[in-house]
């Protein structure tokens, strides 16, 4: 197994700024709303993403989840809400990846369809940079919270509200998407990013989350392209990142870290994101893909601003061409 050695050039530091369009706003959203011990996040965030350098490698992005977490913000259901669903992500992840399931269950995500999910995490990231240049200055925060570990009835609310459409989107871009898009941009030094690897990541890291009280979290193949493509080459970036969250934290609390965060003006932050977004898109010009079928299922996504609806489309799409003559469009499956 070829690894690549971890390295703290300047690229690696230009490249750890890459992802924190995404991060840095929800990670505010949910402490402003007294859902989240910021400081507390902070820590647990940085240390994920350390730990997941350490062992990928390479520069693998920790993001929120992120349907999960506009739904406790959108309908202000708490940290003990976060909570149980990073306990839910956690086992259900945890069984896939134990049992082999998540290897059996990427065979479904064909060239295709992962084109498509690729784009349409490329256009809803323009949308959210759109929304972040025009949204208000961002809220101070609230008072440190220690969420409540949650009661079985929280448990068995967050499964339905804030899990099920948090899978889908978990499995295709969290796990297959970052696989593939580790392995096009790092090759043979990618060999740790596989699905059941990244499935374990993604359930460790939940568990922490949920036992600690800190943000739900996932990888995402949108950050492996803008950590990449900001000069990331080796986990060295990932490593920079995870410490300065884990300073933030230590130095100035959960006040100081929230000013500190707000202070990034929010036209640099929708520069990322907007960035990120155009460079993933264009991951879906591949002539092994069928491109109306990765075509509708990033409109589908970008209209509905959920990637579960877009994932729906493009597996009965290829199940349909898989019993038509147009199958032979299909190609080589990834």
């Amino acid at each position: 197994m070829s690894l690549r050695r971890i390295s703290f050039s300047p690229g690696e530091w230009t490249g750890a700024l890459g992802d924190l369009g995404i991060s840095v706003p929800v990670l505010l959203a949910l402490s402003a709303s007294g859902s989240l011990d910021l400081s507390r996040a902070l820590l647990l965030f940085g240390a994920v993403y350390i730990g997941a350098g350490l062992y990928f490698r390479l520069p693998i992005p920790v993001q929120p989840l992120k349907a999960a977490t506009a739904l406790v913000i959108a309908r202000g259901l708490g940290g003990a809400a976060l909570r149980a669903c990073a306990l839910w992500m956690a086992a259900i992840l945890a069984v896939f990846s134990l049992t082999g399931f998540s290897d059996r269950i990427n065979r479904l995500f064909t060239r295709t369809v992962v084109r498509g999910i690729q784009l349409g995490v490329g256009l809803l990231l323009l949308k959210a940079a759109y929304k972040l240049l025009l949204s208000s200055p961002h809220a101070g925060a609230a008072a440190p919270v220690a969420a409540a570990f949650p009661s079985l009835p929280e448990l068995a609310s967050a499964f339905w509200v804030l899990v099920l459409p948090q899978l889908p989107l978990t499995l295709g871009n969290s796990v297959a998407a970052t696989c593939d898009v580790s392995a096009g941009y790092f090759g043979e030094e990618a060999a740790r990013v596989r699905p059941r690897s990244v499935t374990m990541s993604i359930a460790l890291s939940n568990l922490a989350a949920g036992l600690l009280g800190g943000m739900p979290v996932c990888h995402g193949s949108g950050g492996v392209t803008a950590h990449h493509k900001f000069g990331a080459r080796t986990a060295g970036s990932t490593i920079i990142l995870g410490a300065a969250f884990i300073s933030l934290a230590l130095l100035l609390g959960s006040a100081g870290a929230a000013a500190a965060l707000a202070a990034i003006p929010r036209w640099l932050l929708a520069a990322l994101l907007a960035w990120t977004g155009l460079l993933h898109a264009r991951l879906m010009l591949d002539k092994k893909a069928v491109l109306p079928v990765a075509l509708a299922m990033g409109a589908l996504g970008l209209a509905t601003s959920n990637l579960s609806y877009a994932l729906a489309l493009g597996l009965a799409a290829e199940g349909a061409l898989r019993w038509t003559p147009l199958s032979r469009l299909q190609g080589a499956r990834s």
